[in-house]
Parts: structure tokens; C-alpha cells; sequence
């Protein structure tokens, strides 16, 4: 999900909803999963799946159709949403932490291509550690009434009542029993300047001199775990324990746009020899958490989603229109 705007989470999927539907017991055949498959786990670097993730007032979904080139985001506050064509970025390489060599490993993508299917289960890891992941298919029938009992959960705004879907879509629903730690192959490291001895000792002075060199001593104020940066920027951090068996600082910016707390902070790794280092955490699964719902359909019918969903909604404004919108705010 590399790509979409800072504060979104994109996980594969899960169940995000408060209700659940009971899908009537179909059995997968060899024609479902080479859909499942083309959609997912194909080496030519295209896709067909679209993530939906609503909590109360908020809600996101990203499409894929194709190539990394053609994505689509949506985003609501109640039932307006704005969407955006995702433009082809750059490719950053990145590392995963193996908790068994204790080695950061090259990794292509999310999941590891070695797969054993049991039943309606994909049985792989995550690419590069020893984490399994476990993706559970559930095949619909789109004639039959558990299929329209799960149109009723998504977002009304996106109208999916009025599409016209293949005979045949999947919801995919992801459990990764571990944390994985990622990081930049060319990542940034600051200097730890104050304390080094450990990580408890991070205060508000030591993360301001180190990440915010510009504001110290006297450009921010707070108390433990919040400071404001003389900029206005607020932020609020603690250390978060993982599963690695280690505590990383864990800053997160408040921003006055809601976002319905899918925000996700920044995550740095304490270095013994005195740097901290910016990863990325991928969290185990947590029932606790909302997390975004992922549907999987044939290639043929992802562009005319696609099509759909540009119609429901109107793009999002460029970056000199949104400050613009926000500059034209500011003075009513």
C-alpha cells in the first residue's frame, strides 16, 4: 500500500464492521482461486482487490486495478467522498527484521510467494521473516441474499447497490499472528543527543534535540509524552512495546482534520550506538483494531469498479487548491 497519504493505515484486511454476515458454505474451485490468485499473489506486479475501512464518520477505501499505476483512493467525512488517482511513485527498497538470523532482509512485497492452500486458507509469511500469515477466503455468490446482507455494511455513499458485480467476488480476511519491523534499505537515522544509556530515558528534551534539532533548546514546550513545536505542530509519543521483544518511540503528529483515529504514528528503533533509526511497525493482528475489509473480483471488472466510484464522488483537490481552500477558511 506504499503510496497513500501519511496517517492512513492500508493492511490487507480484516474484519472492520461491527456486524458480520454469514456467507452461505460455498466451496472453492480451481476457477476461484486463480481469480484469488491473479488478484493477489501474481509475480507481474498487477492486482484486483479493493480495501474499505469505515468507523463511524470516516471512511477509506483503495482500489487496485491493474499495475501499480492504477490505483484509486477514496476518503468521506459522512457519506461526501473525495477521490484521487493515485500516481505511479517510486519504488523504495525495503528491509524486514527475521527474528531467527537477526538480519534485515531484502523484501519485494508484503507476502512471501511460497504458499500452501488449506480449504479456503492461504498458508505463506511475511517475505523475508519467519511470521506466518494466514489469509482465509470467503467465496460469494453475488445473486444470493448473503451477498446483499454484505452490501449493506459498506459505506452507502459508495452506491454498490448499484453496480453490477461479477457472478463471483472474495472477501479476504488477514491474521498475522507476530509484529514485523520494516525499514528503508537507505534508511534515516538521527544522532541521539542527551542520554544514550537507554530507551527509557527518552524525554521531551532528548526527542526535540535529536528529531527537531531546529526548536532546542527553547523553540517548543510540554510535559511528558506531548510537546508544541513554536511552529504550531503538536505531537504526542510513548514507547511501544513489540513482540520482537524490544520498546520503539512511537511520535505521532496531531493533526485538526479527523481522521477517526486511523492515523498511524512514527515509529523509531533505539541503536546502541546512539542513533535512533526510523522503521516501519506492522503490528499483529488485533481484533481490537479497525482495520480495512478486502474484496478480490476477476481482472475484467476491477476497471469498471473503477469507473463506478470516480462517478460517486469528485477528485480530491491538488496540493495549491487545498491551500487554497484552507487559506479561503482561514478568512470567513
Amino acid at each position: 500500500m506504499r503510496g497513500y497519504p501519511q496517517g492512513i493505515v492500508a493492511v490487507l484486511c480484516g474484519l472492520a464492521l461491527s456486524q458480520c454476515v454469514i456467507a452461505e458454505e460455498l466451496k472453492m474451485t480451481p476457477a476461484d482461486w486463480r481469480t484469488v490468485k491473479e488478484g493477489l499473489l501474481e509475480d507481474n506486479g498487477k492486482g484486483y482487490y479493493i480495501d474499505i475501512l469505515q468507523q463511524d464518520s470516516f471512511g477509506f477505501f483503495g482500489l487496485r486495478y491493474g499495475d501499480e499505476s492504477n490505483q484509486l483512493t477514496g476518503y468521506s467525512m459522512g457519506n461526501s467522498w473525495s477521490i484521487d488517482d493515485m500516481p505511479e511513485g517510486e519504488t523504495i527498497p525495503t528491509q524486514c527484521w527475521n527474528e531467527q538470523t537477526k538480519k534485515w532482509i531484502d523484501q519485494d512485497d508484503r507476502m512471501d510467494r511460497d504458499i500452501r492452500i488449506e480449504h479456503n486458507k492461504i498458508h505463506t509469511h511475511y517475505t523475508g521473516t519467519n511470521v506466518p500469515i494466514v489469509l482465509t477466503v470467503t467465496p460469494f455468490d453475488t445473486q444470493s441474499a448473503a451477498w446483499q446482507q454484505q452490501l449493506q455494511q459498506y459505506p452507502q455513499g459508495l452506491k454498490f447497490q448499484q453496480v453490477k458485480w461479477p457472478a463471483h467476488v472474495y472477501k479476504v480476511k488477514t491474521v498475522q499472528t507476530r509484529d514485523v519491523m520494516c525499514r528503508d534499505t537507505d534508511t534515516i537515522k538521527y544522532p541521539i543527543r542527551g542520554d544514550r544509556s537507554s530507551i527509557e530515558k527518552l524525554d521531551n528534551s532528548i526527542i526535540v534535540n535529536s528529531l527537531f534539532r531546529e526548536f532546542y533548546p527553547d523553540g517548543y514546550h510540554g510535559s511528558r509524552g506531548e510537546f508544541t513545536l513554536n511552529d504550531g505542530r503538536h505531537f504526542t509519543w510513548r514507547l511501544q512495546s513489540t513482540t520482537l521483544g524490544e520498546q520503539l518511540l512511537a511520535l505521532q503528529q496531531d493533526f485538526e482534520m479527523e481522521t477517526g483515529g486511523f492515523e498511524e504514528p512514527v515509529y523509531y528503533q533505539w541503536q546502541p550506538d546512539g542513533w535512533l533509526q526510523q522503521v516501519q511497525l506492522h503490528t499483529r493482528t488485533d481484533d481490537k483494531r479497525p482495520t480495512a475489509e478486502r474484496l478480490v473480483f476477476p481482472s475484467e471488472f476491477a476497471r469498471k469498479l473503477a469507473t463506478h466510484l470516480k462517478s460517486v464522488g469528485t477528485p480530491m483537490p491538488s496540493f495549491d487548491d487545498f491551500e487554497s481552500l484552507i487559506d479561503a477558511q482561514e478568512d470567513e
